[in-house]
């Protein structure tokens, strides 16, 4: 899924997941963080 939306994404999430993660992928982060859990 991640993959999906952009692998710089992921690159930028990798520092800090919670400035790109609600910015790009506000609802699949979301989702997965209560998956997740």
């Amino acid at each position: 899924m991640l993959s999906a939306v952009g692998p710089r994404v992921q690159s930028h999430a990798r520092p800090r997941p919670t400035t790109m993660c609600p910015a790009a992928l506000p609802d699949s982060e979301h989702r997965r963080a209560l998956v997740a859990r």
